[in-house]
């Protein structure tokens, strides 16, 4: 719609939209968050689990993931996002590593609604089977439905690549005994 209207944004376009406030991080308000995590943890009894290592291949998993921008004068983003090329490398080297399928969506499934509105329709189609209409890549055909979408954020990254999708289900998702 902006680029229709006002044609790429340039960064004097984009210098010229009020900022919204700078975030910052501050130390101490991580700390407190922390300790108040821990404390909450403690109150209502939760434990981290033991971490079972699952054998990769038993579960067919897809990684999904939604590289699609808009200008956002909140956050000086354009159509020019240097994610995909930082990002979905990064994606593709987990999936393959863990067998994974990796499938990124280079257009919104809901282009009327910003693109986070479209992770849980990506997710219900494919898990009903339907067929994608949006553009898309992926590391590997469409095959069976899988058993499990882990949907990533096209701005967040895999760090630790020994850590499979399947041993995290396997830890947490599993049955509990008794």
């Amino acid at each position: 719609e902006f680029k229709a209207t006002h044609g790429n944004p340039t960064d004097e376009m984009l210098s010229s939209i009020p900022q919204a406030p700078p975030k910052r991080f501050l130390p101490r308000l991580h700390v407190e968050y922390q300790v108040m995590l821990g404390q909450l943890h403690g109150a209502l009894q939760v434990h981290p689990h033991a971490w079972k290592i699952a054998r990769t291949g038993d579960l067919r998993i897809e990684i999904h993931s939604i590289c699609s921008y808009k200008p956002d004068p909140t956050s000086k983003t354009t159509l020019e996002s240097p994610l995909l090329e930082l990002s979905v490398p990064n994606h593709q080297a987990y999936a393959e590593r863990h067998g994974y399928r990796y499938v990124v969506h280079t257009e919104s499934a809901l282009p009327d609604r910003e693109a986070h509105y479209s992770k849980m329709f990506v997710v219900h189609q494919r898990l009903v089977g339907a067929p994608s209409t949006w553009a898309q890549a992926s590391t590997a055909m469409e095959g069976p439905i899988p058993d499990w979408i882990f949907f990533i954020d096209c701005d967040a990254f895999f760090t630790d690549f020994s850590t499979s999708i399947d041993s995290l289900l396997q830890t947490y998702a599993a049955p509990r005994e008794g």
